[in-house]
């Protein structure tokens, strides 16, 4: 079971590549506040129309719990109900960006992954070709900030 946060759907659709999502994990779960971000708020803009429609896609609400309302003081609510689901569910994977809410999933013994760490395995997998086309892209179409070390360190491992 893997939950997803907004960051990582967005960045790929932006880029063209949210199709290497159910590649790679056949389904996801997205809290409310995810869909919410992605389809509702985000209308017309990239990944929105797909996760509507994506049968790989799954919305579960989070019970409300002291856990959600706790993250819900520290985090956007889209990242506080996929952290909170994650952890209700016992989630194999949490797909997840921003710092801090990887730092508070891995804190409460889920395995974070970001949209960089999606695009490693996706080269793994063989699925695409290279991965510094797709970072470059990141960074120009989706202003996604990759700091030059882990620009460097994924250049790296994807043995590029």
């Amino acid at each position: 079971m893997v939950v997803s946060d907004t960051s990582p759907l967005i960045n790929l659709a932006v880029i063209d590549h949210l199709w290497l999502i159910p590649k790679i994990y056949d389904q996801i779960i997205i809290p409310p506040a995810v869909f919410n971000e992605i389809v509702i708020e985000g209308a017309g803009e990239p990944g929105a129309a797909e996760i509507q429609s994506a049968v790989w896609v799954t919305v579960k609400i989070c019970t409300p719990n002291p856990l959600l309302r706790q993250l819900m003081l520290n985090l956007d609510p889209d990242e506080a109900e996929s952290i909170a689901l994650a952890v209700e569910i016992g989630a194999d994977r949490i797909l997840i960006d921003e710092r801090k809410g990887r730092q508070i999933a891995l804190n409460l013994s889920l395995k974070p992954v970001g949209v960089l760490g999606v695009m490693l395995r996706a080269k793994q997998e063989k699925l695409i070709p290279l991965i510094r086309p797709l970072m470059d892209r990141l960074l120009v179409e989706a202003d996604f900030f990759i700091h030059a070390t882990l620009y460097d360190e994924v250049v790296r491992l994807a043995g590029e």
